[in-house]
């Protein structure tokens, strides 16, 4: 990650990309690093974002299935109230949680020395009663 729009030209020209300098500054997001800390699931309070452990879902919350009908595994859950004063883009909304579940099948792939692994993974946010789903593929 870099520390604002400087650090990223610096390290763009460090890496010798000058050609791409505006593509890369243009396709550049902001974000946020997440700092895990343990504890104990049960000493959390109700609704407090964490990684793994058991969700807090709302009333009427169905567990989310692939198409093959096999139950995703819980990655996250993200109190919005908790983050959204990091959304400097005012993407997300004032309430709600961010859930994250991943599918369980996934793969690896060699190609010329380079291994890489995709996951699918879903996020679902609880808003008022309504739950969306978006799935996304990550490739690490």
């Amino acid at each position: 990650m870099f520390k604002d729009e400087n650090d990223l030209r610096t390290q763009i020209h460090k890496f010798k990309l000058n050609r791409l300098e505006e593509q890369i500054v243009a396709l550049a997001k902001p974000s946020v690093a997440i700092k895990r800390t343990a504890a104990n699931d049960d000493s959390l309070p109700i609704g407090a974002s964490k990684l793994g452990g058991s969700p807090d879902l709302p009333p009427g919350f169905e567990w989310p299935y692939t198409p093959e009908n096999k139950p995703l595994i819980f990655i996250a859950q993200f109190t919005l109230s908790e983050i959204t004063h990091y959304d400097i883009e005012n993407i997300l909304p004032p309430r709600g949680r961010l859930y994250f579940f991943y599918q369980a099948d996934q793969f690896w792939y060699e190609e010329n020395d380079v291994r890489w692994q995709a996951y699918t993974i879903y996020m679902m946010t609880a808003l008022i009663g309504r739950s969306y789903m978006l799935k996304m593929k990550i490739r690490l």
